[in-house]
């Protein structure tokens, strides 16, 4: 039964994708994709795409980047490269500040035209988001002032576009940055809501850190408020024992709040926060305060968030007490292995 209605519904989705190509089709022979010429002088150059993507950082550095609040940000003057995948919605808000801006750019990148009804790899789901790109540059072309393609095969498509080429990021993402991670299962409820309660803290005074976060989709969602947080899922122990991190500055976090269960585990972590490069801050309690010193093969704590915050902060502001640690951690480590 099941695999009847997945049937009807695949054919009305082709079906439906089938008419929306048409439509573009049409809107491509009476809507010629021409330039128009603004006038003004422009003012600085404005990036706007409904989320960050590969596209904005390789081909428009340099340029201001929104995502949000268009007709707050748009100043005269304003030249704007618009990205694929903008929303209906921000379109709209584009065309209604058009007459303050010294021209519009739309970005045109492999996967905007290139594609086949033939090509049985595509995916429907992407198909219709193609189309649907493809729908509303047509209907929006008239305001725009130049075309951007990104390599010379989609030049066939829009012969008069202009060749915009990628370029690799001029600093190393980590340069300066701090790493903390932290590593947790789904037996650390307290613990994941301990940790996005800090970093929220921290965010507020230092942006200078990078987080990873080590735990399943559904701790994704209540972390994606940050924009500093990546969440790394779960791998082989073959994999996650292999795992460094390269900043300057790696900070292990390790707390654990009142439980029964936590009252039972054991002093692992110390051994993964080591191997990874990194300084431990762990929670005082019995578990760690048997094996790590603190200030000399890590840093004890108590449960509360200030304190970890400063611990963060003084941590990553004296290097040399960094290096020490994580000299004398190193040293235990290997004491544990022999």
């Amino acid at each position: 039964m099941n695999n009847v209605f997945n049937f009807i519904i695949k054919k009305y989705f082709i079906i439906i994708l089938s008419i929306k190509h048409c439509i573009s089709l049409i809107l491509k022979y009476f809507i010629p994709l021409s330039n128009v010429n603004y006038g003004n002088i422009t003012n600085r150059n404005i990036t706007i795409s409904d989320k960050s993507n590969a596209t904005v950082y390789y081909y428009l550095q340099g340029s201001f980047y929104i995502t949000k609040d268009y007709l707050n940000n748009i100043q005269y003057g304003d030249y704007i490269y618009i990205v694929r995948g903008l929303s209906l919605k921000s379109w709209i808000n584009i065309f209604k500040v058009r007459k303050k801006l010294s021209g519009i750019g739309y970005i045109i990148d492999d996967n905007i035209f290139h594609f086949s009804y033939r090509d049985r790899s595509v995916p429907l789901k992407y198909l219709n988001t193609l189309i649907n790109n493809r729908l509303k540059l047509y209907l929006f072309s008239f305001f725009i002032s130049d075309f951007f393609v990104s390599n010379k095969k989609l030049l066939e498509f829009l012969p008069n576009a202009k060749i915009i080429k990628p370029k690799p990021g001029k600093e190393i993402e980590t340069k300066n940055k701090i790493t903390v991670f932290y590593d947790g299962s789904s037996s650390h409820v307290k613990e994941f809501d301990f940790v996005f309660k800090l970093i929220l803290k921290l965010n507020i005074i230092n942006k200078n850190f990078i987080f990873f976060i080590y735990a399943n989709s559904e701790i994704k969602k209540k972390f994606s408020l940050f924009n500093n947080v990546t969440i790394m899922y779960p791998t082989s122990w073959s994999n996650y024992k292999l795992r460094k991190f390269y900043s300057p500055i790696n900070i292990g976090l390790c707390p654990l709040l009142k439980g029964t269960l936590n009252d039972y585990r054991t002093h692992t972590k110390f051994f993964d926060i080591t191997r990874a490069n990194g300084v431990g801050l762990y929670s005082d309690h019995q578990v760690y305060n048997t094996i790590i010193h603190d200030k000399s093969t890590g840093v004890l704590l108590k449960n509360n968030i200030d304190e970890w915050v400063n611990a963060i902060i003084n941590l990553s502001s004296n290097k040399n007490e960094y290096d020490k640690i994580l000299h004398n951690a190193r040293i235990k480590y290997n004491e544990e292995a022999a």
